[in-house]
């Protein structure tokens, strides 16, 4: 059954990246991970680079590639922490909520159409397994991305 689970847990990964890939062609933006990035900053959020990194679990050169991409089109602003100079912060700029703002029926009607064929009920049952692996794995990306396989795969072993 572990097998079957991952197999479609990536395909919904694919479905998921078909239909926002359509979304993507109203815009000039390149990736499905820019409108991810454009998404978990909106409306107002301001996140240091890392955070927003970390959060859409990428890698970090890969992260501040599509957060430079981002900036270098208007739709994102860039500041100084205030804590700690040393850290940069970034948010929607106006272009970048407007784009958001223009997207959002498409991007509702994805996230409808994702479930629709589960009823409101296992749809919820759905949310909560969903929530649980992805505060599982999240700890252990947080924690243990340096580790080995096998020793990330030592984490997840139980006794039957």
């Amino acid at each position: 059954v572990a097998s079957q689970i991952s197999t479609y847990l990536g395909k919904m990964g694919k479905f998921f990246s078909f239909y926002h890939k359509k979304i993507l062609k109203q815009t000039d933006l390149t990736s499905l991970d820019e409108l991810i990035f454009l998404v978990t900053l909106y409306p107002s959020r301001i996140l240091s680079k890392t955070d927003l990194i970390d959060e859409n679990i990428l890698e970090k050169t890969t992260g501040v590639e599509i957060i430079k991409r981002l900036k270098n089109r208007g739709y994102l602003e860039e500041s100084a922490d205030l804590e700690d100079k040393r850290k940069k912060n970034v948010e929607l700029s106006d272009k970048g909520k407007k784009l958001v703002e223009l997207l959002d029926e498409d991007l509702q009607q994805v996230a409808v159409a994702m479930g629709a064929t589960l009823t409101s009920k296992e749809q919820v049952q759905l949310y909560y397994l969903l929530k649980k692996l992805d505060t599982g794995h999240r700890n252990v990306y947080m924690d243990f991305r340096d580790a080995s396989l096998a020793d990330i795969l030592k984490l997840f072993q139980r006794e039957e």
